[in-house]
């Protein structure tokens, strides 16, 4: 049996809506998002057409689903053209690009946007610890909605004026049970928990890479910071990639955990890549007494105890993605069971790209019944990776299937002065790799399969931070 991905869900979601509801169209309807939004009733959804939208919106308690046209067909061009940028706010002490603060739950939905340009919200702590910024992207307080499939970036919470600290660059949430679901967090700042906070919230963060999210002068905390009452506040965090954040600063929290900063609550981790973070003083997760992190089944740089925790190098195939790479010892090495299993391709028994390997979970990112290739940002701070970077990039092989010992690979467009060549056999076992310079596979290249089995093979090309995969066949 096939291990079924929820994405499906996520259609389904929507036509449930339409059929109960209403469909508000912008700017068809509304020429603003905010508006449409205050136009809404429960169970309506609001679809936004592709553009740039300078607004700070709050959902006001509405239970809705708001979506770019990525639900449509999945298509993630969708995510990159539809824009919320909270950089022009009509006060500049409510700056997040989105706001949730009025009890919604977890169908109220907020999928498929680009939000960038949030410097947060002025907020006082309802644990009367005092008043901050936090929230660039989105900030939750007493609200559980569900966050799925947004790319949060460049959101800048650092202005110090008037509190005592800023946080939650990327997201912040508190007092509630949100869910984080396949987001990219990346190059996000704040003076703690740079990409995002959880503040006294229970919570699920799944499917998630956060990345590049840099600060922590306060309170540490690259990729995601977590304090609460006590350890029955718990938060789990499955299949996420968490690379390359830093935090600086000295003092007893600041520059720590540039991964993770626990406080007292309990973090659930498996399935997880904490990898290449970097933090001015201890490991990459910092636990200060009575916190708990429960880690399992996960690549952790500089180790963690816990069962079956590795401490190596995932290779990961690039640094915008973090596409593993054929041979990583991350691959099918997360929790055994057919309940976290990744997506079946048609190769019976073999993964989906991205996921790699049998259909045991990946660790990270592309692990797990959520595994989804998102756009995401570049290795540095200027944006993201445009799909028309993909245009007419492809790989060939032919004749395919084959029986015979030699076969003709070509990439219709080589994306770099160099290129990787790859193939993997049907457990995901490299058994061929070979770099290519300038165009020599555009027009075709012989490659000799003396020895080789029958069977199928992943033939993957890499360059230029690009990838390419195809299912190859041997027949004998």
């Amino acid at each position: 049996m096939k291990a079924k991905s929820f994405l499906p869900g996520i259609i389904a979601l929507l036509l449930c809506s339409s059929i109960q509801a209403s469909l508000i169209h912008v700017p068809t309807d509304y020429p603003q998002i905010q508006q449409a939004i205050l136009a809404s009733v429960n169970s309506d959804t609001v679809v936004v057409a592709p553009g740039t939208y300078y607004e700070n919106i709050n959902f006001r308690g509405k239970r809705i689903v708001l979506t770019s046209r990525f639900y449509e067909g999945l298509d993630t061009t969708f995510i990159s053209s539809t824009i919320i940028n909270g950089s022009q706010p009509a006060y500049a002490d409510t700056a997040s690009c989105v706001i949730f603060n009025s009890g919604e739950d977890s169908t109220t939905v907020l999928q498929g946007f680009t939000l960038t340009g949030g410097s947060g919200t002025v907020w006082a702590d309802v644990h009367g610890a005092g008043t901050y910024r936090e929230g660039g992207g989105i900030l939750v307080e007493f609200s559980s909605p569900l966050i799925q499939y947004n790319v949060i970036h460049d959101n800048i919470v650092m202005n110090t004026s008037g509190v005592l600290s800023t946080g939650g660059g990327g997201i912040r949430c508190g007092d509630g049970n949100p869910t984080l679901r396949n987001n990219v967090i990346c190059h996000n700042q704040g003076k703690y928990g740079c990409g995002v906070v959880f503040n006294y919230c229970n919570g699920t963060v799944v499917n998630n890479l956060i990345s590049y999210n840099s600060g922590g002068q306060s309170y540490g905390g690259g990729g995601l910071w977590a304090t609460g009452v006590d350890t029955n506040t718990v938060v789990r965090i499955e299949n996420n990639t968490i690379s390359n954040n830093s935090v600086t600063g000295t003092g007893s929290f600041a520059g720590r955990g540039g991964a993770l900063l626990v406080f007292s609550v309990k973090l659930d981790l498996f399935n997880n890549i904490l990898w290449g973070n970097t933090q001015s003083s201890g490991s990459c997760i910092a636990v200060f007494t009575p916190g708990v992190v429960r880690a399992q089944h996960s690549d952790i740089e500089g180790g963690f105890p816990g069962i079956s925790n590795l401490n190596v190098d995932p290779f990961f195939a690039n640094s915008s993605h973090f596409l593993l790479s054929i041979g990583s010892p991350c691959i099918d090495a997360g929790i055994p069971g057919s309940i976290y299993f990744d997506p079946e391709s048609e190769a019976l028994g073999t993964a989906a790209f991205p996921s790699l390997g049998t259909l045991q979970n990946d660790m990270g990112v592309y692990g797990g019944q959520g595994s989804f290739l998102m756009p995401v940002c570049t290795g540095f701070s200027t944006g993201i990776l445009s799909p028309s970077d993909y245009a007419n990039f492809s790989i060939d092989a032919f004749p395919n299937p084959t029986n015979s010992d030699h076969v003709k690979i070509r990439v219709s467009k080589n994306p770099g002065a160099s290129g990787l060549l790859t193939l993997s056999d049907f457990s995901g076992r490299e058994v061929f790799r070979r770099t290519y310079s300038g165009d020599s596979l555009v027009n075709g290249e012989d490659l000799d399969l003396t020895g080789f089995q029958n069977g199928v093979y992943t033939i993957r090309y890499t360059g230029n931070n690009l990838y390419r995969d195809l299912k190859f066949m041997i027949l004998r």
